[in-house]
C-alpha cells in the first residue's frame, strides 16, 4: 500500500472558498471520492490494493462496502466514495471490483450511512504540489463542454496552490497522518 497518495484538488474548490494548500501543511478532509471515465469491473480477486499508475491514477482492487441507488463506498486500503453507476450492474456489498481511477478531494459527497462517515475522514500532510497546466481541448466536434486531456498533462511543481498562477487543479502528494 502506498505511503504517499496523489489527491486531485480541483481549482474550483478554491474558487468556492476552500483554503490554499502549501507543502508541509497538515489538513483534515472529510472524505475521498474516486472518478473513472470507464467504471470499475467485477473482480474474482478478493484483495484490497492500490498501485500508482500513469497520470496520477491508481489501479485498484477493492471491496464494495456500501452500495445504494446513488452512492457506493469501496475499500482498497483507504475508503473512497463514488457514484453507484461506477460499480458494475449486479454487484453487491461484499463483492470486489477492479479498475483504474483518480482520487479527489470532494466538496460534498452523496449520502452514506452516518456510521461510515468517521472512516471516510482523514488527516493529510502535503509533501508536494503539482499544478495542472493543461490547455483546454475539445474531445469532439459534438462536445459543448471543454475537457482536458487525461494524459500528457503538463504539471509544474509549486510550493503552494496560491503560487501557481492560472491552472485547472492540483495534485497534492500527501501522506496520511494518524
Amino acid at each position: 500500500m502506498s505511503d504517499e497518495w496523489n489527491l486531485y484538488y480541483a481549482r474550483w474548490l478554491l474558487n468556492d472558498g476552500e483554503e490554499d494548500r502549501r507543502v508541509g501543511e497538515i489538513f483534515d478532509w472529510f472524505a475521498l471520492d474516486f472518478w473513472t471515465p470507464s467504471g470499475l469491473t467485477k473482480s474474482q480477486e478478493e484483495s484490497r490494493t492500490a498501485v500508482a499508475g500513469p497520470d496520477f491514477h491508481y489501479r485498484v482492487s477493492a471491496e464494495v462496502i456500501y452500495l445504494s441507488k446513488s452512492a457506493c463506498v469501496i475499500d482498497f486500503g483507504l475508503l473512497a466514495i463514488g457514484n453507484s453507476d461506477q460499480i458494475p450492474p449486479g454487484c453487491k456489498e461484499g463483492n470486489y471490483v477492479a479498475g483504474q481511477f483518480r482520487l479527489n478531494l470532494p466538496n460534498c459527497i452523496l449520502g452514506v450511512p452516518d456510521e461510515l462517515m468517521p472512516r471516510l475522514a482523514h488527516r493529510w500532510q502535503v509533501n508536494g504540489i503539482l499544478a495542472d497546466m493543461a490547455e483546454e481541448v475539445l474531445f469532439s466536434v459534438n462536445s459543448q463542454a471543454p475537457h482536458w486531456r487525461e494524459s500528457k498533462i503538463p504539471y509544474r511543481d509549486v510550493a503552494s496552490t496560491a503560487d501557481s498562477g492560472p491552472c485547472h487543479g492540483y495534485i497534492l502528494k500527501c501522506s496520511q497522518v494518524e
